[in-house]
């Protein structure tokens, strides 16, 4: 029904790099610098999804259908129970990316680009301007922004429900939703 209509074009945005800039806003003690960026840590490996994104971007540069494909196995692969797949782990991430075909030989020359921290970089900086804060959010070609925290739904509900969340999230009066039981509403996981 989407298909030919939806354009999702996937950005990068640290948590880390969220979290440290609110920490150190408040004046609270942290381990770096008050210039750190995330995108620009020696050792990306020591963050929390650095390598993921340079080889995300590394894949990119393949191709977009062959990104899609990556990054749907990617999620899949890091939200599976039986392998939850880390955001740290080159090799786990190439495993993944070898399996949707991706050339690995390419892949391993391109994540070495330091253009590619760059462009991590730039989208950080650029969903920060809009005031984004976590993830997932959704920025719609209106400049509309929202936040969505959600379980999948059922298959047969999925596209009423984003229905739902397209029409809510077209409406500027309404500025948050949330409902207070944590982690999520009473039933939501039976």
């Amino acid at each position: 029904m989407y298909k030919e209509k939806l354009i999702i074009e996937w950005k990068h945005f640290s948590l880390e790099q969220n979290a440290y800039k609110i920490k150190s806003s408040k004046s609270e003690e942290t381990s770096k610098p008050s210039t750190w960026e995330v995108w620009n840590e020696e050792d990306p490996t020591i963050c929390r999804s650095l390598v993921s994104a340079i080889v995300s971007e590394g894949v990119r540069k393949q191709g977009t259908e062959i990104f899609d494909k990556f990054h749907l196995s990617l999620l899949t692969a890091r939200h599976s129970e039986s392998r939850r797949v880390s955001l740290q782990n080159f090799q786990e991430l190439f495993a993944v990316a070898n399996e949707v075909g991706v050339d690995l030989d390419k892949l391993k020359i391109d994540v070495t680009d330091d253009s590619i921290r760059g462009i991590i970089g730039k989208d950080h900086l650029k969903a920060e301007s809009l005031g984004i804060f976590g993830t997932p959010t959704f920025v719609f070609e209106d400049g509309g922004v929202v936040f969505l925290k959600t379980f999948p739904p059922a298959a047969e509900d999925s596209v009423a429900e984003f229905e739902h969340f397209l029409e809510i999230s077209k409406r500027s009066n309404i500025g948050e939703i949330k409902r207070p039981q944590p982690p999520w509403p009473k039933g939501a996981l039976d």
